[in-house]
C-alpha cells in the first residue's frame, strides 16, 4: 500500500480529490484517463484515498446537497437524479436529502416561485401559471408541492 501512496498517480489523485469533493465514479474515470488500466490498481488507489479521507462519498453528498439547495435552489428530485447519475448510492442520497428541514425546503420553494412569478409578464393568467409550474418542476420540486405553491401564489 505504501508504494501506491508514494506513486505519482496517487499524488495526482490526492490533488484531484483535494481540489473539491469527488465521487468514487469520478475518481475511477480520472484514473482511467491517467492510464491506470488494471482494475486492482484502481481499487487500491481508491481504497487508499478513502483510508486517508481524501475520498468520502457521504461528505460529497452533504456538500452537493448544501450547494445545490442553497446556491441554485434545486428541489430534491433534481438533486436525487443528478447524484444517481454520478453513481452515488441511493441510500446515501436519501440520508443527505433527509437533512433538509421541511420548513426550509418549503420556504425556498415559495421564494423561487415568487421570484419567477415577478419575472413573468402574464403571471396571473393560466399561461403564466403553467410557465411557473413548469419552471418549478424543472428545478426539481415535487409536483404536489408545486401545484400547492402555484395555487397559493
Amino acid at each position: 500500500m505504501t508504494s501506491y501512496k508514494e506513486g505519482t498517480i496517487y499524488q495526482k489523485a490526492i490533488r484531484y480529490c483535494g481540489y473539491q469533493e469527488r465521487t468514487e465514479k469520478e475518481v475511477q474515470e480520472k484514473l482511467r484517463a491517467w492510464g491506470v488500466a488494471q482494475k486492482e490498481e484502481e481499487v487500491r488507489i481508491i481504497q487508499a484515498l478513502q483510508e486517508d479521507n481524501f475520498l468520502n462519498e457521504e461528505r460529497y453528498v452533504e456538500a452537493f446537497i448544501r450547494g445545490k439547495f442553497l446556491g441554485k435552489q434545486w428541489g430534491k428530485r433534481k438533486m436525487f437524479d443528478v447524484l444517481t447519475k454520478k453513481g452515488v448510492d441511493s441510500v446515501l442520497i436519501q440520508k443527505g436529502l433527509a437533512t433538509i428541514e421541511t420548513t426550509d425546503y418549503l420556504q425556498h420553494l415559495r421564494y423561487v416561485a415568487n421570484r419567477k412569478k415577478q419575472s413573468l409578464a402574464e403571471a396571473s393568467s393560466i399561461q403564466g401559471m403553467q410557465k411557473l409550474t413548469n419552471y418549478l418542476l424543472q428545478k426539481g420540486y415535487e409536483p404536489d408541492l408545486v401545484t400547492q405553491t402555484v395555487q397559493e401564489s
